[in-house]
């Protein structure tokens, strides 16, 4: 028996058809924006990194990263200047990531090299003179602490 199809379901047909395409449509807009919105955020966090790098004291550079040495001298007010702009950035880069609004390979990426420079003995010892700028990100002075109590 041949069965005809009435111009009502050509257009119930035609409209889920519409509207799939409308949701499809719409998530891939949305893939497109939250790629472009990751890709505008770490490219303007890495800008923000990299100048912050930059406004380290050449005299003072080498103590930033160094594991094995004890940091003795006395820290010129630029030097901790410095180090309070770079964590001030990692509290937000950390705040983001906590939101959602940072991407988990780019926090794992970024937090590499937060945590070797938060065990640095140079951050060690500045972390307890400048702790208090953070206290209103009770979260992040925890994170701080936890990561320089950790072995390295």
């Amino acid at each position: 028996m041949l069965t005809y199809i009435n111009l009502d379901d050509i257009q119930k047909i035609s409209t889920i058809i519409a509207m799939f395409a409308t949701v499809y449509t719409l998530y891939q807009a949305y893939i497109r924006y939250k790629r472009d919105t990751y890709a505008k955020m770490f490219i303007e966090y890495t800008k923000r990194f990299e100048n912050i790098m930059q406004s380290f004291p050449d005299d003072n550079w080498t103590l930033r990263l160094n594991l094995n040495s004890t940091t003795e001298s006395e820290i010129s007010p630029k030097m901790r200047l410095s180090i309070l702009q770079y964590l001030n950035l990692c509290s937000e880069e950390y705040h983001l990531w906590k939101k959602g609004y940072l991407a988990q390979d780019v926090w794992e990426i970024w937090e590499k090299e937060l945590i070797r420079t938060l065990q640095s003995p140079l951050f060690q010892k500045e972390w307890k003179l400048i702790a208090t700028e953070f206290e209103a990100y009770e979260e992040f002075c925890n994170y701080v602490n936890d990561v320089q109590q950790r072995e390295k």
